[in-house]
């Protein structure tokens, strides 16, 4: 039906799930794939678990993006769709990381704007993207910025991400 799945602006504020679920969940009753376009979105989670915050069987179109969460221990946001579609800013500066995940095509005209000791990382099918934690011998040491981690630099006693 016309107008389902579509929302000008969406708030989830402390909508957790159990590790079998996610915050948000599509899938459509016809077996088709389900559809959902988001022009704002602003998730907070509160929980520290590794969780699916979203998880659509079709396509994800979000215009822009406010993602945090309350406790530095998460493990971050977690969204992920057959099929994404990313347009504007992905602001994931109020999380410890922010993960997209599509198994078929993923459209990004957005930026990604990172927290310290992440990096920008492109799409991949059927590979993580957006936000994503150094790996150790990696760095990021810039809050709110849009490039990838880079390597420590040589001869460096200590380095961190």
């Amino acid at each position: 039906k016309e107008g389902q799945g579509q929302f000008a602006k969406l708030l989830l504020d402390g909508c957790d799930a159990d590790t079998a679920a996610a915050a948000f969940a599509a899938v459509a009753a016809d077996g088709a794939d389900a559809e959902v376009h988001i022009e704002e979105l602003s998730l907070l989670r509160k929980s520290k678990g590794d969780i699916n915050d979203f998880a659509i069987s079709g396509l994800l179109k979000i215009g822009s993006a406010h993602l945090s969460t309350e406790s530095s221990e998460s493990s971050g946001i977690y969204i992920s769709a057959r099929n994404l579609s990313l347009e504007e800013v992905m602001n994931c500066t109020s999380t410890s990381s922010c993960t997209f995940y599509a198994n078929a095509t993923a459209t990004r005209s957005a930026a990604f704007l990172c927290p310290l000791g992440t990096g920008a990382v492109d799409f991949q099918a059927l590979h993580d993207f957006g936000c994503l934690a150094c790996k150790p011998g990696d760095t990021q040491v810039l809050n709110v910025t849009r490039r990838p981690c880079s390597q420590c630099p040589e001869g460096a006693f200590k380095c961190l991400a």
